[in-house]
């Protein structure tokens, strides 16, 4: 309840159309992705880091997708 209701952060809170809001929903990067190309390094980022910070567990084939993901787009060069 607490992360869900957290704001503090900016990289918790961040505006979009309603339309991705819903396509979204509860999905992890490896089920939804945005689909603006340059923020994907971004997004990922943030989420290892919101999983981190919040002590959050992640299942296989996120860690995979997202590993697999930040080195085919080059994120960290």
């Amino acid at each position: 309840k607490e992360y869900a209701n957290f704001m503090d952060d900016p990289r918790y809170l961040i505006a979009v159309y309603k339309g991705a809001n819903r396509s979204k929903g509860a999905k992890a990067p490896h089920e939804w992705m945005p689909k603006f190309k340059p923020y994907l390094c971004s997004y990922l980022v943030d989420w290892v880091y919101g999983k981190y910070e919040w002590n959050l567990t992640s299942s296989t084939a996120e860690k995979q997708f997202i590993e697999k993901t930040l080195t085919e787009q080059k994120c960290f060069q």
